[in-house]
């Protein structure tokens, strides 16, 4: 399937907010007063904010990867923008569309004005240029942002059957060449860098341990059952993958999902 045909959300039964009617957007704007794209709100009537299929943007020759993307009438929804501007010094007037921390994909309503057509941008404060955050455009506006969204499958999963403690599966990593101090991340896993690898997208090689069922509410995970830890790595060799990490956890069912 052309990758910017897939559909936008991964599961719009897996909505975090209420379904959009007229009189809920027309609170929001009020509330808010912004006026939300018509395509934006396209998108949350399939789909009212949740975890993202096409996550892969490149804008001003760039790529920038977002896991998901707020909705409205929620409290983690865009409502809660004001907030997170003021936490980490984004521009203003803006909607967050997705964040992490200092990095955020906004709606940015600076040039175009409270009722207009606000721009998409990506903005990191955390570093400078020439004095000022970083930051550039991803598209004029949000539909164009929306087609320019495309999945990639930049990450494989593996189901280890029957280990009952992360620790396991983390001396197995420290024997692929893990390095550094175990970091727990958003999704409620655990990560650590591998050397001697080389990922798919040219960044650093992951390994990440999570549970069976990640917060995110995946079906799929949970499908899989209790006794089950799931090992994701955004490596380019799977076949070698799976072969060098089967030795550490001899007679364990491995398998891709």
């Amino acid at each position: 399937m052309d990758p910017y045909k897939h559909p936008l959300f991964d599961d719009p039964n897996l909505a975090w907010g209420p379904p959009v009617t007229e009189s809920l957007v027309r609170s929001v704007e009020s509330s808010l007063g912004l006026h939300l794209p018509a395509h934006y709100v396209s998108d949350l009537q399939v789909c009212n904010g949740g975890i993202l299929r096409r996550t892969r943007c490149e804008g001003a020759g760039r790529i920038v990867r977002m896991r998901d993307m707020a909705g409205i009438g929620y409290p983690d929804g865009v409502e809660l923008s004001a907030s997170q501007s003021r936490e980490w010094d984004y521009p203003t007037p803006c909607l967050v569309l997705s964040a992490e921390g200092p990095t955020a994909v906004l709606l940015d309503y600076r040039r175009s004005g409270p009722h207009g057509e606000p721009a998409v941008v990506f903005v990191d404060t955390d570093h400078e240029v020439d004095g000022r955050p970083l930051e550039w455009t991803l598209a004029s506006d949000y539909a164009t942002f929306r087609d320019r969204l495309a999945y990639v499958r930049d990450r494989t999963q593996v189901a280890v059957q029957g280990v009952a403690f992360h620790e396991e599966i983390l001396e197995a990593a420290e024997a692929l060449g893990a390095v550094g101090r175990i970091r727990p991340d958003y999704e409620g896993g655990f990560t650590r860098v591998l050397e001697g690898w080389h990922s798919r997208d040219d960044g650093p090689v992951l390994f990440r341990v999570l549970q069976a069922q990640r917060p995110n509410g995946s079906r799929r995970m949970a499908e899989l059952g209790n006794d089950v830890l799931i090992v994701e790595s955004n490596i380019v060799d799977i076949d070698r993958f799976l072969a060098a990490f089967a030795t550490h956890i001899p007679g364990r069912h491995c398998r891709l999902v």
